[in-house]
């Protein structure tokens, strides 16, 4: 959420809905600003990112090179620069920093590279937060040979995990199969890389740890 008091406005990106919006600070006159089709207009695709990443093409000009089941956006987080008359927003989905006009127009891409997921090296973890009950984190796992990557968390919040291939595409999901409320995911896999998607369930946030441990031979 951020707001601009001297003109009476609040905004906010919500992913679940591919929108930002704002509204007065009383609430009402609810307005989108940024979503999907205006994007897609703006933009005019086909559009080409960097000499690093593939050619994005899909209904909005690209898709994250992590292509997930969802490749609509999924605006997190949102700064406002009132002076100059923008709105600046990450896109969680298309690992992408975004800005705007604050009436929306001329959306437009700032940084497309170089937005790395953290890695959880096998055998050890990392630390995680669901800051809301939009927000939804990425992790790489690296797996040199085949055999069972068996991924978790532990803590006591109750989340989801899912587990994609390297092209994001979906392998399996788990929301209470570890201790507690935690998930648990235990898959015979191939050398490459993996990614851990987690989320809360319903609207629970806090802090949360993912594990990664592989046993070879598989």
């Amino acid at each position: 959420l951020a707001l601009d008091v001297g003109q009476g406005k609040m905004y906010w990106a919500d992913g679940n809905a591919s929108k930002i919006q704002r509204a007065n600070l009383d609430g009402r006159q609810v307005e989108t600003l940024v979503s999907v089709v205006d994007v897609d207009q703006n933009l005019r695709s086909p559009v080409t990112f960097g000499t690093d990443n593939p050619v994005w093409t899909f209904f909005l000009g690209f898709r994250s090179p992590f292509e997930t089941e969802d490749n609509s956006m999924h605006p997190v987080g949102i700064a406002l620069d009132v002076g100059q008359g923008k709105m600046y927003w990450t896109d969680e989905n298309w690992d992408m920093i975004l800005r705007a006009n604050l009436d929306g127009s001329q959306a437009e891409p700032l940084v497309t590279t170089g937005l790395k997921r953290p890695v959880v090296s096998l055998g050890s973890s990392l630390a995680g937060q669901i800051a809301n009950r939009n927000d939804v984190d990425y992790f790489e796992v690296q797996v040199r040979e085949a055999g069972v990557l068996t991924v978790y968390s532990t803590g006591s919040l109750d989340i989801r995990g899912t587990l994609e291939n390297s092209d994001g595409s979906y392998m399996e999901t788990d929301d209470d199969g570890g201790d507690g409320r935690n998930f648990r995911i235990e898959r015979t896999v191939g050398a490459g890389t993996y990614y851990v998607k987690v989320g809360g369930v319903g609207s629970r946030t806090g802090d949360y740890t993912v594990h990664a441990t592989f046993r070879g031979g598989g």
